[in-house]
């Protein structure tokens, strides 16, 4: 497991103690945890998702995403605050690749937990790939393209369907 794999899903433990039943994640309550806020705005830059300004403790989201893409924005934001990433962040922002990806790999993973995406998979096992994936993107309120970059992280690819839309 990687370092973002193991943070986030350390993270979630610490934060969700019924984690097997609290769907989605509240972000809300790991940010409280770290002792960091989570607002909202609307960058002059369509581009930003979100900005994490360290020396303030507070990650911003840009409130004209979807519900899904404000998650994952958030979850990034704090992946770069608990990876230990040094100074602020605006993302999307390519001069850091390595640190965009190691934040991207810790939203992932805190907001569709192994453990959990797995359970859930399997307790769809009635429904075709395409009803499942639909259900797990509500549950855990995430997108089509994150939930199909997951599923094949953890070893469901070859389950789903090829190419996951945008939610």
């Amino acid at each position: 497991m990687q370092r973002p794999e193991l943070a986030a899903t350390a993270l979630w433990r610490a934060t969700c103690p019924d984690g097997w039943r609290v769907e989605p994640i509240n972000l809300g309550a790991v940010a409280a945890h770290l002792g960091v806020d989570i607002l909202t705005w609307q960058p002059d830059d369509e581009r930003l998702n979100g900005a994490l300004i360290r020396s303030a403790k507070t990650v911003f989201v840009n409130a004209t995403l979807a519900r899904p893409r404000m998650r994952f924005a958030a979850a990034h934001e704090l992946g770069h605050y608990v990876l230990g990433h040094e100074g602020d962040f605006f993302c999307p922002f390519n001069r850091y690749a390595t640190l965009e990806r190691e934040a991207n790999r810790f939203a992932a993973a805190l907001l569709m937990p192994t453990a959990v995406v797995k359970t859930l998979w399997l307790k769809l096992s009635d429904l075709t790939p395409a009803a499942k994936l639909s259900a797990l993107t509500e549950r855990l309120a995430v997108s089509r393209q994150a939930l199909g970059y997951r599923l094949r992280a953890v070893g469901i690819a070859g389950e789903t369907p090829a190419s996951p839309q945008r939610a």
